[in-house]
């Protein structure tokens, strides 16, 4: 770069370097040659940035196109005309993301999936890429694959990608046996703010129950200080709750709804639109860090005595590094806001058939799989103490719609 060209005729002019040698240039040591030199390293750095400039177009380009692009992902060939399509090893990835979305454990997907030779951080990172729920991502550039190449087929739909996004796999399993258990990633203990973990166990009486403890040993010591025992909660009770609540909800009113939907819209909007404004205030920042590392290191080129240079140009360094690392989060986040975007809403009909047809199915069935399925399409996270559940955060769009509830002051409907 400019830099080392800047040095190098420095060099040159304090007798450090005597000659240079090239193969297609004669270069002379004197102020004509010098210039030469200098233009020749311009032109150069030039042809560089030109380069680089068309590479990243079109890979940017490419990407838009939904194209491959020198990233190889899993379960995908490319084909001739460079888009991604499913091979025979697909099904077995998206049965993979199934069994992540029903509680599985790395431990149990990496023994289970031997032949696709995952280690620990490979299916950590290949679970947190979007472009296998069809959104492509790279750098600030986020595509529809759907959209840009209509026969492309995902692995695991945005609603199971953003559902696994949010939940923490559990590395082992603690009190559980290798088949399903309910509520992984949902039920939170009210002392500490931990995930309590499913398990079974087993009554005086011999019956076989399902139960959700807090496994944090921080906060069973703490507990035990107070004579009490380990925050836990049986499922049924878990179950009994949320009857209680999608019953109390039988009755939606239409408007106060509608209104919701739109108040969430609304929100989404502005929260990509602000999260863009920091992204975009970040990255001015970041350019006038790099404008002044380059003063610094051209300052540092001429002065004799540079260890406070050198102090302020690690300072802006770092600077640089933690803003890189900001703007990577907030481009994530940005991603995740367009996808949350493309996720549909339901209409009223369907919202309130939800509620019907919830009540009746957990009241009736005993499929785990299902109860898991029907409980996390209403609550984020819920809240225990003392046997008991005592709060919960809502997801989208009970939320808004409780929200809304709250301010008109309706219940019920009316």
């Amino acid at each position: 770069n400019m830099k080392e060209s800047g040095e190098i005729l420095d060099m040159l002019d304090n007798d450090i370097l005597f000659d240079l040698k090239f193969v297609s240039f004669t270069f002379n040591n004197d102020a004509a040659g010098k210039m030469t030199l200098s233009i020749l390293f311009a032109m150069a750095k030039e042809f560089s940035d030109k380069l680089s400039d068309d590479t990243k177009r079109g890979i940017k380009k490419k990407v838009k196109e939904g194209k491959y692009c020198g990233s190889a992902k899993k379960g995908y060939y490319k084909n001739r005309k460079d888009y991604y399509r499913p091979d025979d090893t697909h099904p077995l990835y998206v049965q993979l993301w199934k069994d992540i979305l029903h509680g599985y454990s790395y431990k149990q997907i990496l023994e289970k999936y031997k032949e696709l030779n995952f280690k620990q951080n490979s299916l950590s990172n290949y679970l947190k890429d979007p472009f296998y729920a069809g959104f492509y991502s790279f750098g600030d550039i986020a595509v529809d694959l759907l959209k840009a190449d209509p026969e492309f087929i995902p692995q695991v739909s945005v609603v199971d990608f953003l559902s696994i996004r949010k939940m923490k796999v559990s590395k082992v399993s603690w009190h559980t046996t290798s088949d399903f258990l309910p509520f992984r990633d949902l039920v939170k203990c009210a002392d500490c703010n931990s995930y309590m973990i499913p398990g079974r166990s087993t009554s005086a009486s011999g019956e076989k129950y399902l139960y959700i403890a807090c496994g944090n040993n921080e906060c069973k010591a703490t507990l035990k200080k107070k004579d009490k025992k380990v925050n836990s909660i049986r499922a049924k009770v878990l179950v009994e709750s949320t009857v209680e609540f999608l019953s109390s909800k039988l009755n939606v009113d239409e408007k106060l709804y509608n209104d919701s939907i739109k108040v969430l819209k609304k929100q989404r909007y502005e929260s990509i639109f602000d999260l863009e404004k920091k992204l975009s205030t970040l990255k001015a920042n970041k350019t006038k860090q790099e404008n002044i590392e380059q003063k610094l290191e051209d300052e540092i080129a001429k002065e004799d005595s540079t260890a406070i240079l050198t102090d302020k140009l690690k300072a802006v360094l770092y600077k640089i590094r933690d803003t890189n690392v900001e703007i990577k989060s907030l481009e994530e986040s940005i991603a995740e806001a367009k996808i949350n975007m493309e996720i549909e809403i339901p209409s009223y009909e369907r919202f309130v058939n939800f509620f019907k047809n919830a009540v009746t199915v957990l009241q009736n069935t005993e499929d785990p799989y299902l109860i898991d399925e029907l409980v996390k399409m209403v609550f984020l996270n819920i809240y225990v103490g003392g046997k008991k559940v005592l709060a919960y955060d809502l997801k989208e769009p009970f939320r808004s719609y409780e929200l809304l509830k709250f301010q008109y002051g309706v219940d019920n409907g009316t």
